[in-house]
Protein backbone atom coordinates (compact mmCIF):
# COMPACT_ATOMS: atom_id res chain seq x y z
CA UNK A 1 0.00 0.00 0.00
CA UNK A 2 1.08 3.41 -0.80
CA UNK A 3 1.08 4.54 3.17
CA UNK A 4 3.65 1.45 3.56
CA UNK A 5 5.77 2.43 1.09
CA UNK A 6 6.30 6.47 2.60
CA UNK A 7 6.61 4.79 6.21
CA UNK A 8 9.59 2.73 4.78
CA UNK A 9 11.36 5.48 2.57
CA UNK A 10 11.31 7.92 5.24
CA UNK A 11 12.04 6.03 8.02
CA UNK A 12 15.14 3.63 6.25
CA UNK A 13 18.61 4.41 7.64
CA UNK A 14 20.18 6.12 4.53
CA UNK A 15 23.37 7.01 6.21
CA UNK A 16 24.07 3.00 5.46
CA UNK A 17 22.58 2.37 1.94
CA UNK A 18 24.60 2.03 -1.62
CA UNK A 19 25.00 4.77 -4.28
CA UNK A 20 23.65 4.25 -7.57
CA UNK A 21 24.40 5.92 -11.29
CA UNK A 22 20.88 6.59 -13.46
CA UNK A 23 21.85 7.46 -16.72
CA UNK A 24 19.17 8.73 -19.48
CA UNK A 25 20.42 9.32 -22.91
CA UNK A 26 20.62 12.85 -24.12
CA UNK A 27 18.17 12.15 -27.15
CA UNK A 28 14.80 13.26 -25.73
CA UNK A 29 12.60 10.97 -27.82
CA UNK A 30 14.80 7.97 -26.69
CA UNK A 31 12.09 5.05 -26.93
CA UNK A 32 11.98 2.66 -23.99
CA UNK A 33 12.78 -0.08 -25.78
CA UNK A 34 16.22 1.04 -25.64
CA UNK A 35 16.66 1.46 -21.86
CA UNK A 36 15.44 -2.12 -21.46
CA UNK A 37 17.61 -3.74 -24.62
CA UNK A 38 20.72 -2.00 -22.52
CA UNK A 39 19.85 -3.91 -19.55
CA UNK A 40 19.09 -7.28 -21.23
CA UNK A 41 22.94 -6.76 -22.75
CA UNK A 42 24.06 -5.69 -19.64
CA UNK A 43 22.61 -9.44 -17.68
CA UNK A 44 23.36 -11.19 -20.92
CA UNK A 45 26.53 -10.16 -20.28
CA UNK A 46 26.59 -11.05 -16.36
CA UNK A 47 24.61 -14.65 -17.09
CA UNK A 48 28.30 -15.59 -19.56
CA UNK A 49 30.25 -13.77 -16.60
CA UNK A 50 28.76 -16.82 -14.35
CA UNK A 51 29.69 -19.17 -16.82
CA UNK A 52 33.17 -18.09 -17.35
CA UNK A 53 33.65 -18.27 -13.27
CA UNK A 54 32.30 -21.90 -13.07
CA UNK A 55 34.09 -23.13 -16.06
CA UNK A 56 36.71 -26.10 -15.88
CA UNK A 57 39.57 -25.10 -15.10
CA UNK A 58 38.35 -22.42 -13.27
CA UNK A 59 39.93 -18.52 -13.98
CA UNK A 60 42.59 -17.09 -11.80
CA UNK A 61 39.75 -13.97 -11.66
CA UNK A 62 36.50 -14.48 -11.24
CA UNK A 63 34.64 -11.03 -13.11
CA UNK A 64 31.04 -9.96 -13.01
CA UNK A 65 29.27 -7.20 -14.66
CA UNK A 66 26.85 -4.92 -12.46
CA UNK A 67 23.08 -5.66 -11.73
CA UNK A 68 21.21 -2.93 -13.81
CA UNK A 69 17.46 -2.32 -13.79
CA UNK A 70 14.99 0.21 -15.38
CA UNK A 71 13.13 2.78 -13.20
CA UNK A 72 10.55 5.05 -14.40
CA UNK A 73 9.36 8.28 -13.89
CA UNK A 74 6.63 9.68 -14.28
CA UNK A 75 6.52 13.75 -14.50
CA UNK A 76 3.84 16.19 -15.63
CA UNK A 77 4.75 16.59 -18.46
CA UNK A 78 5.44 12.77 -19.33
CA UNK A 79 7.18 9.78 -18.23
CA UNK A 80 11.26 9.43 -18.11
CA UNK A 81 13.51 6.08 -18.09
CA UNK A 82 16.70 5.71 -16.57
CA UNK A 83 18.91 2.56 -16.58
CA UNK A 84 20.35 2.59 -13.15
CA UNK A 85 23.37 0.26 -11.32
CA UNK A 86 25.40 0.53 -8.39
CA UNK A 87 28.04 3.55 -8.31
CA UNK A 88 31.77 2.40 -8.99
CA UNK A 89 33.27 5.28 -6.28
CA UNK A 90 36.93 4.32 -6.32
CA UNK A 91 39.63 2.32 -8.23
CA UNK A 92 40.56 3.12 -11.92
CA UNK A 93 38.29 2.82 -14.25
CA UNK A 94 39.41 1.25 -17.41
CA UNK A 95 37.93 0.33 -20.91
CA UNK A 96 39.77 -2.52 -21.68
CA UNK A 97 38.29 -2.99 -25.65
CA UNK A 98 36.14 -1.82 -27.85
CA UNK A 99 32.98 -2.67 -29.93
CA UNK A 100 35.87 -2.06 -32.87
CA UNK A 101 38.36 -3.40 -32.62
CA UNK A 102 40.45 -1.67 -30.30
CA UNK A 103 42.48 -3.99 -27.70
CA UNK A 104 44.40 -1.95 -24.78
CA UNK A 105 47.51 -2.61 -24.70
CA UNK A 106 50.71 -1.07 -22.81
CA UNK A 107 50.76 -0.58 -18.99
CA UNK A 108 47.10 -1.34 -18.39
CA UNK A 109 46.47 -4.49 -20.82
CA UNK A 110 45.52 -7.08 -18.82
CA UNK A 111 44.90 -10.83 -19.90
CA UNK A 112 40.98 -11.51 -18.02
CA UNK A 113 38.93 -9.06 -20.00
CA UNK A 114 39.97 -10.05 -23.50
CA UNK A 115 39.73 -13.99 -22.38
CA UNK A 116 36.48 -13.53 -20.95
CA UNK A 117 35.59 -12.07 -24.44
CA UNK A 118 36.82 -14.90 -26.13
CA UNK A 119 35.18 -17.26 -23.64
CA UNK A 120 31.95 -15.45 -24.51
CA UNK A 121 31.89 -16.17 -27.97
CA UNK A 122 33.19 -19.97 -27.66
CA UNK A 123 30.61 -20.34 -24.94
CA UNK A 124 27.26 -18.57 -27.19
CA UNK A 125 29.01 -21.05 -30.26
CA UNK A 126 29.43 -18.02 -31.98
CA UNK A 127 26.57 -16.37 -31.56
CA UNK A 128 27.08 -13.77 -30.03
CA UNK A 129 30.75 -11.85 -28.72
CA UNK A 130 30.82 -9.59 -25.10
CA UNK A 131 32.99 -6.71 -25.86
CA UNK A 132 33.56 -2.85 -24.56
CA UNK A 133 34.82 -4.27 -21.49
CA UNK A 134 35.14 -1.71 -18.65
CA UNK A 135 35.25 -0.91 -15.47
CA UNK A 136 37.40 -1.48 -12.21
CA UNK A 137 39.40 -4.53 -11.56
CA UNK A 138 37.49 -7.33 -12.53
CA UNK A 139 33.73 -5.32 -11.94
CA UNK A 140 32.74 -4.53 -15.77
CA UNK A 141 29.86 -2.33 -16.92
CA UNK A 142 28.39 -0.69 -19.99
CA UNK A 143 29.44 -3.65 -22.03
CA UNK A 144 28.23 -4.48 -26.26
CA UNK A 145 27.16 -7.28 -28.08
CA UNK A 146 28.04 -8.37 -31.20
CA UNK A 147 25.45 -11.02 -32.43
CA UNK A 148 25.11 -13.00 -35.84
CA UNK A 149 22.09 -11.88 -36.21
CA UNK A 150 23.48 -8.37 -35.77
CA UNK A 151 19.70 -6.17 -35.31
CA UNK A 152 19.62 -6.47 -32.05
CA UNK A 153 21.01 -5.11 -28.93
CA UNK A 154 21.41 -1.51 -29.57
CA UNK A 155 22.82 0.25 -32.76
CA UNK A 156 26.41 -0.53 -31.23
CA UNK A 157 25.71 -4.60 -32.72
CA UNK A 158 28.10 -4.38 -35.40
CA UNK A 159 26.87 -7.90 -35.86
CA UNK A 160 29.82 -10.59 -37.55
CA UNK A 161 31.55 -7.27 -38.48
CA UNK A 162 32.44 -6.37 -34.82
CA UNK A 163 33.64 -10.57 -34.60
CA UNK A 164 35.79 -10.17 -37.67
CA UNK A 165 37.23 -6.80 -35.97
CA UNK A 166 37.66 -8.34 -32.18
CA UNK A 167 39.46 -11.11 -33.36
CA UNK A 168 42.06 -9.07 -36.12
CA UNK A 169 43.28 -7.13 -33.04
CA UNK A 170 43.45 -9.53 -29.81
CA UNK A 171 46.11 -11.97 -28.98
CA UNK A 172 45.16 -15.58 -27.53
CA UNK A 173 47.64 -15.47 -25.30
CA UNK A 174 48.57 -17.91 -22.27
CA UNK A 175 45.18 -17.04 -19.96
CA UNK A 176 43.53 -17.99 -23.08
CA UNK A 177 45.39 -21.54 -23.48
CA UNK A 178 45.37 -22.23 -20.05
CA UNK A 179 41.31 -22.38 -20.07
CA UNK A 180 41.65 -24.19 -23.55
CA UNK A 181 39.82 -21.57 -25.51
CA UNK A 182 40.16 -22.76 -29.06
CA UNK A 183 41.95 -20.62 -31.14
CA UNK A 184 40.45 -18.31 -33.77
CA UNK A 185 42.96 -19.00 -36.86
CA UNK A 186 44.76 -16.54 -38.19
CA UNK A 187 47.23 -15.83 -40.67
CA UNK A 188 51.11 -15.24 -39.86
CA UNK A 189 51.01 -11.60 -41.20
CA UNK A 190 48.04 -10.92 -38.87
CA UNK A 191 49.77 -12.51 -35.71
CA UNK A 192 52.81 -10.49 -36.21
CA UNK A 193 51.15 -7.85 -36.73
CA UNK A 194 49.45 -8.14 -33.09
CA UNK A 195 52.83 -9.07 -31.76
CA UNK A 196 53.97 -6.27 -33.18
CA UNK A 197 51.53 -4.04 -31.54
CA UNK A 198 51.99 -5.32 -28.14
CA UNK A 199 55.60 -4.45 -28.25
CA UNK A 200 55.49 -1.01 -29.44
CA UNK A 201 52.94 0.04 -26.89
CA UNK A 202 55.18 -2.33 -24.18
CA UNK A 203 58.03 -0.61 -25.04
CA UNK A 204 56.05 3.23 -24.95
CA UNK A 205 55.97 3.49 -28.47
CA UNK A 206 52.55 3.91 -28.98
CA UNK A 207 49.57 5.47 -27.21
CA UNK A 208 46.15 4.29 -25.93
CA UNK A 209 43.16 4.70 -28.75
CA UNK A 210 41.31 5.06 -25.89
CA UNK A 211 43.00 7.64 -23.39
CA UNK A 212 39.64 9.75 -23.20
CA UNK A 213 38.75 9.71 -19.35
CA UNK A 214 41.31 7.57 -17.81
CA UNK A 215 42.66 9.86 -15.62
CA UNK A 216 39.17 10.87 -14.12
CA UNK A 217 37.67 9.17 -10.53
CA UNK A 218 35.89 5.72 -11.45
CA UNK A 219 32.60 7.85 -10.66
CA UNK A 220 33.42 10.16 -12.81
CA UNK A 221 34.24 7.87 -15.56
CA UNK A 222 31.04 5.99 -14.99
CA UNK A 223 28.45 9.00 -15.17
CA UNK A 224 30.13 10.43 -17.75
CA UNK A 225 29.09 7.48 -19.79
CA UNK A 226 32.02 7.30 -22.11
CA UNK A 227 31.61 4.62 -24.64
CA UNK A 228 32.68 3.42 -27.98
CA UNK A 229 29.37 2.54 -29.30
CA UNK A 230 29.13 5.16 -32.18
CA UNK A 231 33.23 4.69 -33.10
CA UNK A 232 31.77 3.57 -36.81
CA UNK A 233 35.21 4.96 -38.37
CA UNK A 234 36.88 1.69 -38.86
CA UNK A 235 34.02 -0.49 -40.02
CA UNK A 236 32.77 2.05 -42.35
CA UNK A 237 36.52 2.31 -43.76
CA UNK A 238 36.57 -1.65 -44.24
CA UNK A 239 33.03 -1.70 -45.71
CA UNK A 240 33.76 1.12 -48.45
CA UNK A 241 37.26 0.18 -49.61
CA UNK A 242 35.89 -3.63 -50.08
CA UNK A 243 32.45 -2.20 -52.40
CA UNK A 244 34.84 0.00 -54.24
CA UNK A 245 37.14 -3.10 -55.04
CA UNK A 246 34.28 -5.20 -55.42
CA UNK A 247 32.27 -2.79 -57.92
CA UNK A 248 35.53 -1.86 -59.55
CA UNK A 249 36.00 -5.57 -60.26
CA UNK A 250 32.66 -5.95 -61.82
CA UNK A 251 33.09 -3.10 -64.06
CA UNK A 252 36.40 -3.85 -65.52
CA UNK A 253 37.57 -0.78 -64.29
CA UNK A 254 40.98 -2.52 -62.14
CA UNK A 255 44.00 -1.32 -63.65
CA UNK A 256 45.59 -2.76 -66.66
CA UNK A 257 49.15 -1.17 -65.83
CA UNK A 258 49.35 -3.02 -62.66
CA UNK A 259 50.10 -6.67 -62.18
CA UNK A 260 47.19 -8.51 -61.48
CA UNK A 261 46.21 -9.59 -58.14
CA UNK A 262 47.41 -13.10 -57.02
CA UNK A 263 47.62 -15.28 -54.02
CA UNK A 264 50.56 -17.83 -53.83
CA UNK A 265 49.01 -21.63 -52.84
CA UNK A 266 51.28 -21.93 -50.43
CA UNK A 267 49.34 -19.24 -48.11
CA UNK A 268 46.13 -21.37 -47.93
CA UNK A 269 45.24 -23.78 -45.15
CA UNK A 270 44.47 -26.53 -47.64
CA UNK A 271 44.70 -28.57 -45.12
CA UNK A 272 41.18 -27.95 -43.94
CA UNK A 273 39.65 -29.25 -46.69
CA UNK A 274 40.57 -32.98 -45.46
CA UNK A 275 37.56 -35.03 -46.23
CA UNK A 276 35.49 -38.09 -47.05
CA UNK A 277 35.37 -35.89 -50.44
CA UNK A 278 38.73 -34.90 -50.66
CA UNK A 279 40.02 -37.66 -53.34
CA UNK A 280 37.22 -37.83 -55.81
CA UNK A 281 35.29 -40.61 -53.90
CA UNK A 282 31.78 -41.17 -54.25
CA UNK A 283 29.51 -38.59 -53.85
CA UNK A 284 27.63 -38.24 -50.42
CA UNK A 285 24.53 -38.70 -49.54
CA UNK A 286 21.81 -35.99 -50.50
CA UNK A 287 21.56 -33.87 -47.07
CA UNK A 288 22.18 -30.11 -46.10
CA UNK A 289 24.61 -28.63 -43.84
CA UNK A 290 24.65 -25.79 -41.69
CA UNK A 291 27.96 -24.29 -42.21
CA UNK A 292 30.37 -23.37 -38.94
CA UNK A 293 29.44 -20.17 -36.90
CA UNK A 294 32.60 -18.91 -37.53
CA UNK A 295 32.66 -19.19 -41.32
CA UNK A 296 30.96 -16.22 -41.51
CA UNK A 297 34.16 -14.15 -39.46
CA UNK A 298 36.39 -15.60 -41.50
CA UNK A 299 34.46 -14.26 -44.99
CA UNK A 300 34.34 -10.82 -43.23
CA UNK A 301 38.09 -11.12 -42.81
CA UNK A 302 38.62 -12.30 -45.96
CA UNK A 303 37.03 -9.06 -47.48
CA UNK A 304 38.73 -6.46 -44.27
CA UNK A 305 41.86 -7.80 -45.48
CA UNK A 306 41.37 -7.17 -48.84
CA UNK A 307 40.51 -3.78 -47.93
CA UNK A 308 43.57 -3.04 -46.11
CA UNK A 309 41.37 -1.11 -43.48
CA UNK A 310 41.67 -3.38 -40.77
CA UNK A 311 42.72 -1.22 -37.05
CA UNK A 312 46.52 -2.91 -37.84
CA UNK A 313 47.09 -2.92 -41.57
CA UNK A 314 48.11 0.31 -41.77
CA UNK A 315 46.19 1.05 -45.10
CA UNK A 316 47.78 -1.73 -47.35
CA UNK A 317 45.86 -4.79 -48.81
CA UNK A 318 46.91 -7.97 -47.06
CA UNK A 319 45.86 -10.46 -49.48
CA UNK A 320 47.61 -13.43 -48.33
CA UNK A 321 45.76 -13.02 -45.30
CA UNK A 322 42.64 -12.50 -47.12
CA UNK A 323 43.27 -15.85 -49.38
CA UNK A 324 43.66 -17.46 -45.95
CA UNK A 325 40.44 -16.42 -44.62
CA UNK A 326 38.56 -17.26 -47.56
CA UNK A 327 39.84 -21.28 -46.92
CA UNK A 328 39.02 -20.92 -43.38
CA UNK A 329 35.31 -20.14 -44.13
CA UNK A 330 35.15 -22.58 -46.99
CA UNK A 331 36.43 -25.05 -44.77
CA UNK A 332 33.54 -24.09 -42.49
CA UNK A 333 30.96 -24.14 -44.89
CA UNK A 334 30.41 -21.03 -46.37
CA UNK A 335 29.04 -20.51 -49.65
CA UNK A 336 30.11 -17.94 -51.01
CA UNK A 337 33.65 -18.72 -49.97
CA UNK A 338 33.38 -22.33 -51.32
CA UNK A 339 32.64 -21.19 -54.93
CA UNK A 340 35.59 -18.35 -54.42
CA UNK A 341 37.80 -21.02 -54.01
CA UNK A 342 36.51 -23.44 -56.94
CA UNK A 343 36.65 -20.46 -59.15
CA UNK A 344 40.29 -20.48 -58.28
CA UNK A 345 40.95 -24.24 -58.21
CA UNK A 346 39.38 -23.92 -62.29
CA UNK A 347 41.99 -21.68 -63.02
CA UNK A 348 39.75 -18.37 -62.72
CA UNK A 349 39.54 -15.32 -60.64
CA UNK A 350 37.26 -15.06 -57.50
CA UNK A 351 34.73 -12.81 -57.50
CA UNK A 352 32.92 -12.89 -54.66
CA UNK A 353 34.79 -12.78 -51.68
CA UNK A 354 38.34 -12.07 -53.13
CA UNK A 355 37.39 -10.03 -56.20
CA UNK A 356 40.11 -9.65 -59.13
CA UNK A 357 42.21 -12.23 -56.90
CA UNK A 358 43.56 -15.20 -58.99
CA UNK A 359 45.97 -18.41 -57.86
CA UNK A 360 49.64 -17.87 -58.38
CA UNK A 361 51.27 -19.83 -60.90
CA UNK A 362 52.52 -23.06 -60.01
CA UNK A 363 49.45 -24.15 -57.40
CA UNK A 364 47.34 -25.74 -60.13
CA UNK A 365 47.88 -29.12 -59.38
CA UNK A 366 47.27 -28.24 -55.82
CA UNK A 367 43.90 -26.89 -55.98
CA UNK A 368 42.55 -28.79 -58.93
CA UNK A 369 42.47 -32.50 -56.99
CA UNK A 370 40.20 -30.66 -54.54
CA UNK A 371 37.89 -30.16 -57.08
CA UNK A 372 35.53 -33.15 -56.33
CA UNK A 373 35.38 -31.89 -52.27
CA UNK A 374 34.76 -28.23 -52.86
CA UNK A 375 31.56 -29.27 -55.46
CA UNK A 376 30.65 -31.80 -52.97
CA UNK A 377 31.02 -29.03 -50.14
CA UNK A 378 29.31 -26.60 -52.19
CA UNK A 379 26.41 -29.42 -52.86
CA UNK A 380 26.03 -29.66 -48.99
CA UNK A 381 25.92 -25.83 -48.49
CA UNK A 382 22.66 -25.76 -50.57
CA UNK A 383 24.17 -24.41 -53.88
CA UNK A 384 22.14 -25.59 -56.79
CA UNK A 385 24.53 -25.68 -59.67
CA UNK A 386 26.73 -28.04 -57.71
CA UNK A 387 24.16 -30.15 -56.23
CA UNK A 388 23.02 -31.22 -60.18
CA UNK A 389 26.87 -31.44 -60.48
CA UNK A 390 27.09 -34.13 -57.84
CA UNK A 391 23.53 -35.74 -59.00
CA UNK A 392 25.41 -36.02 -62.50
CA UNK A 393 28.48 -37.69 -61.13
CA UNK A 394 26.21 -40.01 -59.53
CA UNK A 395 24.38 -41.25 -62.21
CA UNK A 396 27.27 -41.51 -64.01
CA UNK A 397 28.65 -43.92 -61.37
CA UNK A 398 25.33 -46.10 -62.14
CA UNK A 399 23.67 -44.78 -58.69
CA UNK A 400 20.14 -43.04 -59.88
CA UNK A 401 18.58 -43.16 -57.09
CA UNK A 402 21.23 -41.18 -55.05
CA UNK A 403 21.19 -38.70 -58.45
CA UNK A 404 17.64 -38.83 -57.78
CA UNK A 405 17.81 -37.65 -54.04
CA UNK A 406 20.17 -34.63 -55.18
CA UNK A 407 17.70 -33.12 -57.57
CA UNK A 408 14.93 -33.31 -55.27
CA UNK A 409 16.78 -31.57 -53.16
CA UNK A 410 17.61 -29.21 -55.25
CA UNK A 411 14.41 -28.72 -56.04
CA UNK A 412 13.54 -27.75 -52.26
CA UNK A 413 16.07 -24.61 -51.82
CA UNK A 414 14.51 -21.21 -52.30
CA UNK A 415 14.25 -19.00 -55.53
CA UNK A 416 11.34 -20.39 -56.78
CA UNK A 417 11.05 -21.14 -60.39
CA UNK A 418 13.51 -18.61 -61.84
CA UNK A 419 16.57 -20.02 -62.88
CA UNK A 420 18.72 -17.14 -60.76
CA UNK A 421 17.24 -18.47 -57.77
CA UNK A 422 17.89 -22.06 -58.61
CA UNK A 423 21.94 -21.44 -59.12
CA UNK A 424 21.16 -20.94 -62.84
CA UNK A 425 19.00 -23.60 -63.56
CA UNK A 426 15.61 -23.20 -64.78
CA UNK A 427 12.74 -25.32 -62.34
CA UNK A 428 11.86 -27.21 -65.25
CA UNK A 429 14.99 -28.35 -66.28
CA UNK A 430 15.51 -29.77 -62.42
CA UNK A 431 11.83 -31.49 -63.32
CA UNK A 432 13.43 -32.66 -66.37
CA UNK A 433 16.31 -34.42 -64.86
CA UNK A 434 14.35 -35.49 -62.31
CA UNK A 435 12.23 -37.45 -64.43
CA UNK A 436 15.33 -38.83 -66.95
CA UNK A 437 16.96 -40.02 -63.70
CA UNK A 438 13.65 -41.65 -62.39
CA UNK A 439 12.88 -42.84 -65.84
CA UNK A 440 16.68 -44.45 -65.88
CA UNK A 441 16.04 -46.49 -62.98
CA UNK A 442 12.97 -47.49 -64.03
CA UNK A 443 10.01 -45.84 -62.31
CA UNK A 444 8.40 -44.95 -65.36
CA UNK A 445 4.76 -44.06 -63.27
CA UNK A 446 7.18 -41.22 -61.53
CA UNK A 447 9.03 -40.19 -64.33
CA UNK A 448 6.04 -39.64 -65.99
CA UNK A 449 4.29 -37.04 -63.04
CA UNK A 450 8.01 -35.16 -63.09
CA UNK A 451 7.72 -35.05 -67.01
CA UNK A 452 4.45 -33.69 -66.74
CA UNK A 453 5.40 -31.25 -64.45
CA UNK A 454 8.24 -30.17 -66.34
CA UNK A 455 5.87 -29.37 -68.89
CA UNK A 456 3.84 -27.33 -66.81
CA UNK A 457 7.14 -25.34 -65.43
CA UNK A 458 8.61 -24.86 -68.44
CA UNK A 459 5.21 -23.52 -70.18
CA UNK A 460 4.96 -21.20 -67.26
CA UNK A 461 8.65 -20.01 -68.13
CA UNK A 462 7.54 -19.37 -71.39
CA UNK A 463 9.22 -22.31 -73.14
CA UNK A 464 5.87 -23.59 -75.03
CA UNK A 465 7.49 -25.85 -77.48
CA UNK A 466 9.70 -27.47 -75.09
CA UNK A 467 6.57 -27.81 -72.94
CA UNK A 468 5.04 -29.37 -75.58
CA UNK A 469 7.33 -32.03 -75.48
CA UNK A 470 7.93 -32.74 -72.17
CA UNK A 471 4.10 -33.09 -72.17
CA UNK A 472 4.76 -36.10 -74.97
CA UNK A 473 7.30 -37.52 -72.98
CA UNK A 474 5.04 -37.72 -70.31
CA UNK A 475 2.12 -39.26 -72.54
CA UNK A 476 4.64 -41.92 -73.19
CA UNK A 477 5.56 -43.12 -69.52
CA UNK A 478 2.40 -42.93 -68.18
CA UNK A 479 1.04 -46.37 -67.32
CA UNK A 480 -1.81 -46.94 -69.41
CA UNK A 481 -5.54 -47.42 -68.47
CA UNK A 482 -7.54 -50.37 -68.29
Amino acid sequence: PPQMNAHFFYNMDWSSCHNYVAKKYIKADTPKEVYFSDIAMQMTAKMYARKYNTQAPPPPKRVDFLQAFVIEVVRPGGVEYYCVERAIESGTYIKHNTNSGFVQMGDEHRATPHCFSRFSYAASGGKLIVVDIQGVDDIFTDPQIHTRRGDDFGDGNLGISGMALFFSTSRYDALCKALRLQRFALSQAELKRIEAKHAEDDGGGGGSQDTVGKQLPALARQLTGVSSHNNMQTLTACDEAFRKRKSSVAAGRMSTMAAPDTVAVAALPLHLFKDECADGAAAPAAALREPNPTAAVHARLCEYNLSGQLPLQGGAPDIPSAGFHLVCAAAGGDVRALRDVRSLAQGLSADVLLPGVSLAAGGEAALEKLLPSLTARLAAAGDVAAMVEVANAAAADGRAAAAAAWVRLALGQEGGGDAAGLGGTARYQLLERLAELLADSGDTAAAAEQFEAASEAAMEAGKTKLAMKLADRAAQLAPEDD
